[in-house]
């Protein structure tokens, strides 16, 4: 559904289906202005994700997301080094503002 709601705003998306998958394809050289990550993923969770590709020296904006927002998780995923917490589904009017802010960084 991410996925589907950036493409509609013109954002090129690259999805994978692990945390381990997301980090192969950042140590590969990809780049990214934005990475989007679930917090539970199978194998990896989110926030391990976030850490992991944080202590890679990765700088690009990093949003968690999860399906409730409980304040446990985004702690949890804030400490990791996350820039945002979004509860799922995303809805243009929490999402747009933070493409737009990436869109001004450029």
């Amino acid at each position: 559904m991410e996925s589907g709601l950036l493409d509609a705003y013109g954002v090129e998306v690259e999805a994978v289906g692990t945390g381990e998958a997301a980090v192969e394809l950042i140590a590969s050289g990809e780049t990214f202005d934005l990475i989007v990550i679930e917090m539970f993923l199978p194998f990896m969770s989110g926030p391990e994700t976030a850490r992991t590709i944080r202590e890679m020296g990765i700088t690009s904006k990093i949003l968690g997301i999860a399906p409730m927002y409980w304040e446990k998780d985004a702690q949890e995923f804030l400490a990791a080094g996350i820039d945002e917490f979004l509860e799922k589904p995303f809805t243009p009017e929490l999402f747009v503002p933070f493409l737009r802010e990436i869109d001004n960084q450029k």
